[in-house]
């Protein structure tokens, strides 16, 4: 994350206006919080909304192989897990299914709200 921050900055630091501006002898500060912050609110708040899905599938797929945490704490990783011993049961598939889809609601839903915020606080929009 904060070595994809630094490219951004990187990249919006070299623009023209940035250059005018200081050349014109705006305050630093003053560049960062009027040119910069804007750009990387937008791009911050996707890649958060991404990795926190991210953190959730890796907690589910390591307590579903047996690497996570214990059975007597509740997690989708168990919840998974204990649909999958009763998977070919046709009267509990639902203990596997609910699960999985909640699972992917939660993804969904990160990547959509992530995706919203992003656009709506990305400086080129408000053009």
């Amino acid at each position: 994350m904060a070595r994809f921050v630094r490219n951004q900055i990187v990249i919006i630091r070299d623009r023209e206006y940035n250059l005018a501006s200081r050349c014109l002898g705006t305050p630093t500060r003053r560049i960062i919080f009027r040119n910069l912050l804007p750009y990387l609110v937008s791009v911050i708040m996707l890649r958060m909304a991404l990795a926190i899905p991210a953190a959730i599938g890796s907690e589910v797929f390591l307590t579903y192989i047996g690497l996570g945490l214990p059975t007597s704490i509740p997690s989708l990783g168990n919840l998974i897990n204990e649909g999958r011993h009763v998977m070919m049961v046709p009267a509990l598939r639902y203990q596997l299914i609910f699960p999985a889809i909640v699972l992917s609601l939660i993804t969904i839903s990160f990547y959509v709200i992530g995706n919203v915020f992003a656009d709506a606080a990305d400086p080129r929009n408000h053009v």
